[in-house]
């Protein structure tokens, strides 16, 4: 609390002063409060476009009515809004009715970034791992539901007993999870690891034969954006389960790229995981159909263009600086 007003007053003088030096054509805020508010207050004064992502963490959950109307506000005067997946759409159409809402989910590299490790022995002995990796990378907070991972290991131990579970990542929630794996008696069997930086993470998949986003809908309304972690997974070759909320049915089409699983259902959650983990027809078919899936509509190369498309139509409507914009971004892109 104390933070936060001088986070955004920081904000604000530095977004005016950095579009006064640049000379941009479009402004592009990434969530609604504050930086999509300060974005429609800098458009208002430069007289620039501006373009607002919603990401899901900005609007669901949202009790208060004051912070709803800011959202709103928000929403209503830019000039594009785009959200990450249909579900946060469907969440911003409900408090700004009639406002076109375009879906753009955000990407993952595909080349060159992902794939099978030859580190991922070095990586098993020097976490002490063997057998079988299901793993999960995130926050360890309420909405990922990994409690409900944990809860269904028992059973996959009963047909899958090399299995081990791999949690990257840390949050206010890891000494519960730590509590309930003794408590179940999986001590040898799930591992923690502290966060580690993003470029890190990107090794784990290495180790993974399953990975897992067990997220929920919590008490505050709150649940996954998106679940860009599913897209690294299956950019890396790795076969997915995911909840069946917020943005993960983008994502995952069941019984095609993944499987879905209920959510809050540890029970349900075990049978998909020990499906996978048995069923090897059905895993190479996921994992071929979900690399096929992130090549198509999440890769960088087809986001981008995307992206690039409203930031011409919003200049185009602007001033003549379209054809600039055009050959800046172009040049940009494949740079």
């Amino acid at each position: 609390m104390i933070q936060l007003p001088s986070f955004i007053i920081a904000q604000i003088l530095y977004s005016l002063w950095i579009i006064k030096k640049g000379n941009f054509d479009v402004i592009h805020a990434h969530w609604l409060l504050p930086q999509g508010l300060i974005g429609i207050f800098c458009k208002g004064i430069f007289k620039i476009p501006c373009i607002t992502t919603i990401h899901g963490s900005d609007i669901y959950g949202i009790k208060s009515p004051w912070l709803k109307a800011l959202n709103a506000k928000v929403i209503k005067y830019s000039d594009v809004c785009t959200a990450n997946s249909k579900a946060t759409a469907r969440a911003a159409r409900k408090i700004c009715e009639g406002k076109n809402i375009e879906i753009i989910p955000m990407g993952v590299q595909v080349v060159n970034l992902f794939g099978k490790s030859s580190n991922a022995g070095i990586m098993r002995r020097a976490l002490g791992i063997n057998g079988r990796v299901v793993l999960f990378i995130g926050r360890l907070i309420d909405l990922k539901g990994v409690d409900y991972l944990i809860k269904a290991l028992p059973h996959v131990l009963q047909r899958c007993p090399d299995i081990k579970v791999l949690l990257v990542g840390s949050g206010p929630q890891k000494e519960y999870l730590v509590k309930l794996s003794k408590d179940l008696g999986l001590v040898n069997s799930v591992f923690f690891l502290d966060k580690v930086p993003q470029e890190e993470t990107l090794k784990f998949y290495s180790l993974a034969s399953l990975f897992v986003l067990p997220s929920i809908v919590n008490d505050r309304g709150e649940t996954e954006g998106l679940g860009i972690v599913l897209l690294e997974a299956m950019a890396s070759g790795v076969p997915v389960i995911g909840s069946n909320v917020g943005g993960i049915p983008d994502i995952i089409k069941d019984g095609e790229t993944g499987l879905l699983a209920k959510q809050k259902d540890h029970n349900d959650l075990a049978k998909k995981m020990i499906r996978l983990l048995t069923d090897e027809e059905l895993r190479n078919k996921l994992i071929e159909n979900g690399f096929k899936s992130i090549k198509e509509d999440f890769s960088w190369e087809v986001i981008s263009d995307r992206f690039i498309k409203i930031y011409q139509e919003v200049t185009r409507k602007r001033n003549g600086h379209f054809n600039d914009l055009v050959s800046k971004l172009t040049l940009y892109k494949h740079e």
